[in-house]
């Protein structure tokens, strides 16, 4: 006679009588292993979601580049890695080239381009906690220079803003390093000279890329830093400014926000490639750089808002 053993699946699997039952289940697990897969749960979506895998990665990046810092590289950086992980298995990624590119060979122009401005509001909610860090770092620094001047201020509040993007920077680069030698198959032997070198520009580019956007009035409020030092205007370019057209001021913001956001962010790629020993220019790298510009081209509306501010 035979006997049906129920599978995690919801299947069965017929064995005979005399079968004991842990001889059947490892039976059953080498004949049909995916009949007992577990199965992945949903990964969170949406703009909350984003925000919070946003502020999860930042939190992430400071731990690794502490950790670097003052005890062991190798050690920080698998943990890091490992975080990383963590985060990717659990939310969705906000900006998708993938699914545009498969509605573009299916569908045509017109749905590609409306699943890419879905992904908009995802994309900007995740850099939210890194553009809240360089401000509250802008400000502080903006806070203890002021017993400067207006100068002191102005020196103060880059260097704070500096200060969180070169430690973003400098998580992010000895996490590539690990996980570059990780697929290698290779010892993780993390090079801080490399990484640390590199942080301190990427540092500076991912502010420049950040709040040239935003423009001087909506950078003075968040940081502190008074508004006559930073991007100044003669009385006629104020004068321009007021009277330009809301469609001539949209378009000039969404390209302020493409140019300073494409750029600086690939060559923040580069950076982080070239202190993690990848080439700079064969097929993975120019792959990479075009999904960082399509991904950092979905926060141009900030430049927008920026715009429209100063207008």
């Amino acid at each position: 006679m035979a006997k049906y053993l129920p599978l995690p699946d919801g299947t069965s699997f017929k064995v005979p009588n005399s079968m004991g039952y842990d001889e059947a289940m490892s039976l059953a697990k080498e004949r049909y292993p995916d009949a007992f897969a577990e199965e992945a749960p949903a990964r969170k979506k949406g703009i909350l979601a984003q925000a919070g895998k946003g502020l999860e990665s930042l939190i992430s990046s400071a731990r690794t580049a502490g950790a670097s810092l003052t005890g062991d590289a190798e050690a920080a950086a698998k943990a890091g890695v490992k975080r990383s992980q963590d985060i990717s298995s659990r939310y969705e990624e906000a900006a998708d080239f993938d699914k545009v590119k498969k509605l573009y060979e299916e569908r045509g122009i017109l749905p590609a381009a409306g699943e890419a401005v879905s992904q908009i509001p995802g994309a900007i909610a995740e850099q939210g906690a890194n553009m809240a860090s360089l401000a509250a770092s802008g400000r502080l620094g903006s806070m203890l220079g002021g017993a400067f001047g207006t100068k002191g201020k102005l020196v103060g509040g880059a260097l704070g803003a500096l200060a969180s993007g070169t430690t973003q920077a400098l998580g992010q680069n000895v996490e590539r390093q690990a996980a570059e030698q990780e697929k290698a198959k290779e010892p993780i032997n993390i090079d801080m000279r490399k990484a640390v070198a590199t942080a301190i520009p990427s540092g500076a580019l991912d502010v420049a890329g950040t709040f040239i956007p935003f423009g001087g009035k909506i950078i003075s409020k968040v940081t502190g830093i008074p508004a006559e030092a930073l991007f100044g205007r003669s009385a006629a370019q104020v004068a321009k400014l007021a009277e330009e057209r809301l469609a001539v001021t949209l378009a000039k913001g969404l390209g302020t926000g493409a140019l300073a956001e494409i750029p600086t962010e690939i060559a923040q790629q580069m950076l982080e490639r070239y202190q993690a020993g990848l080439s700079l220019t064969d097929a993975d790298a120019m792959k990479e750089y075009g999904q960082t510009a399509y991904q950092v081209g979905l926060l141009a509306p900030l430049g927008a808002v920026g715009r429209v501010s100063e207008r």
